[in-house]
């Protein structure tokens, strides 16, 4: 496609960046064209080129509007990467190999995980997340149960 009187509006973090901003502008009726950041020289040189999009001049100021808005959501869409939960806040996790004994750090979301040891290979938990004294009070009370069942049978009517 053939841009009368091209300009550039929009200079881009990247190729797709660039790109998406080239579809947004497509379905508000406005034609673009990218010039993207195909060459390794840029970088060898120390000269990168950043990826852009042009439109025609006629249509500068409906893009400009476009451009503002997609700057706008597209910094909304990073603000969440900002709002980490609490529960990630959490200190790493210091794990040791049943097997070796080596101990390896992990990123708290990776609790209640079972990995690789990195040196022997085995299995290995990450974090205790389990409280096994729990368990012996869930044993308990199926077996508790379990005797009232046992009892109730004995005195079923003849």
């Amino acid at each position: 496609m053939k841009l009368n009187e091209p300009v550039a509006i929009y200079e881009a973090g990247s190729n797709l960046e660039a790109h998406q901003l080239a579809e947004v502008l497509l379905a508000a009726g406005v034609q673009s064209q990218v010039v993207e950041d195909n060459g390794t020289m840029g970088i060898l040189n120390g000269a990168s080129q950043h990826p852009q999009v042009w439109v025609a001049s006629a249509d500068l100021e409906r893009a400009q509007a476009v451009v503002e808005k997609f700057d706008a959501e597209s910094s909304n869409l990073l603000s969440p990467v900002n709002q980490i939960p609490v529960e990630l806040h959490a200190e790493w996790i210091d794990a040791v190999c049943d097997k070796c004994g080596t101990v390896t750090r992990f990123a708290p979301i990776q609790k209640g995980s079972v990995v690789n040891c990195p040196n022997c290979f085995a299995f290995m938990d990450v974090g205790d997340d389990v409280d096994y004294d729990d368990w012996n009070v869930i044993d308990q009370e199926e077996s508790e149960g379990s005797d009232s069942d046992s009892e109730s049978s004995e005195e079923a009517p003849e």
